[in-house]
């Protein structure tokens, strides 16, 4: 059994979304730890089909990302004047001094929802128990079951990086269906309804994935939340474990 927090970076998918790129003046955007999927691994992946060039939007991240991956060519957006000659030392360029360039992020990643998502967000089930229609659910009771039926605690939360949003709007893979979220989320689980279906705990849960291997788009997951995919994947925690795939 896998963890019970678990993103997956799917570096085949990476590697593939960046081959089909129109490689000449590309810079790949690596802010925010790539965005949640991990500098280092982005940077290899677009090594392996030729590129080299990377962007990050802030000077402190530029730094960080310098110091994981010194052979890089690294461009950083807008730095404070105070800051240049930092920057300069640590052999990063600006961008106003790059004419010609263009970043890429949302077709790297998948974020446009026409490129293979990168990341694959999974959990496990905790434990199910019977529910009875008209019973609440989570704090608050901000559902009810419709009718009699079970339940299923999820073993992620948003201290985890799972928006509380997700509540009553956004629904998961579970047994081979899609299941809605219910209730509120709390800061280590979330609740599932699961009709008249029985699961085991443990049982393999993914918020959003590889769609080619059936799971749901990251896309859907972000549009039910009302929020960027780049801020999903950037707002995963660290105790969610990551994973190479």
């Amino acid at each position: 059994m896998g963890p019970v927090r678990e993103a997956r970076v799917l570096v085949d998918a990476l590697t593939e979304n960046i081959a089909v790129l129109d490689r000449a003046g590309v810079l790949i955007d690596v802010s925010a730890d790539a965005y949640g999927h991990g500098v280092v691994r982005v940077a290899e992946a677009a090594r392996t089909v030729g590129v080299r060039s990377f962007f990050v939007a802030t000077a402190d991240d530029a730094l960080r990302t310098a110091s994981l991956v010194p052979d890089a060519d690294l461009v950083v957006g807008r730095v404070a004047e105070g800051r240049r000659d930092e920057i300069a030392a640590a052999g990063i360029a600006v961008s106003s001094e790059r004419a010609g360039e263009r970043v890429e992020r949302d077709s790297v990643y998948g974020f446009d929802g026409r490129a293979s998502a990168a990341m694959s967000l999974r959990s496990r089930v905790l434990a199910t128990k019977a529910i009875r229609a008209g019973d609440g659910v989570s704090y608050g009771y901000t559902y009810r079951a419709p009718r009699d039926g079970r339940t299923a605690l999820v073993g992620i939360g948003y201290g985890d990086g799972v928006h509380r949003h997700a509540g009553n709007t956004a629904f998961v893979l579970l047994d081979g269906a899609m299941l809605p979220v219910v209730g509120r989320v709390a800061m280590n689980v979330f609740v599932v309804f699961l009709g008249d279906r029985r699961v085991d705990d443990g049982a393999d849960v993914v918020l959003f994935g590889d769609e080619r291997s059936g799971e749901p788009p990251l896309t859907r997951w972000a549009a039910a939340l009302g929020v960027q995919p780049a801020s999903v994947t950037a707002g995963i925690g660290a105790r969610v474990e990551r994973t190479v795939r």
